[in-house]
């Protein structure tokens, strides 16, 4: 569990968060959606209190917008992690497990199950030998987001306070033999 801790206190910070989101909603509401239930967490992860949230927009030549219609929005957040050649992965390894990464994981029992927000949801380790994200999914209705979302942040930031659960662990650790 120490390990655990050292992992999530070193990676899973503001600083580190990246996303991107398809689908029918506006993008004033997609930054709403971000300060609204994740500027706590990314503040809170900082290691300069002085530092401002802010949403950034690449420059408009690099967007490109497809027009059709569609009620789902298809939401992915990123999370810098360690690379696939750091001693960490195994860990990353094991949060990721916890987070999004199957039927009894916080993400599809909170989001899907006992809230019926998200067609999908889950996460997964992205990792190559330079870099490394934890990539977090959603697909749901649009007008489902900004709850899913409440209910992501929240077990984004339990997790970053508190220990996981004995019984986390261990269902972790027996996906892997």
């Amino acid at each position: 569990p120490d390990s655990l801790r050292r992992f999530m206190d070193k990676h899973y910070k503001g600083k580190n968060i990246v996303f991107s989101v398809v689908g029918d909603i506006e993008f004033e509401e997609v930054a709403n959606l971000i300060e609204t239930h994740y500027k706590k967490f990314i503040e809170s992860s900082m290691p300069e209190a002085k530092q401002d949230f802010s949403v950034k927009v690449k420059p408009k030549h690099e967007i490109i917008i497809v027009d059709r219609e569609t009620y789902q929005a298809k939401q992915y957040c990123l999370i810098k992690i360690c690379n696939s050649v750091s001693k960490e992965r195994f860990i990353s390894n094991l949060y990721n497990r916890i987070l999004g990464g199957g039927h009894s994981c916080r993400l599809y029992q909170k989001v899907r199950e006992e809230n019926g927000l998200a067609y999908a949801v889950f996460s997964f380790n992205d990792q190559s030998s330079y870099l490394g994200y934890l990539v977090i999914y959603i697909d749901t209705y649009a007008e489902k987001l900004e709850k899913a979302n409440s209910i992501i942040s929240g077990i984004l930031k339990d997790l970053a306070e508190n220990d996981i659960t004995e019984e986390e662990l261990e269902k972790a650790k027996m996906q892997y033999k």
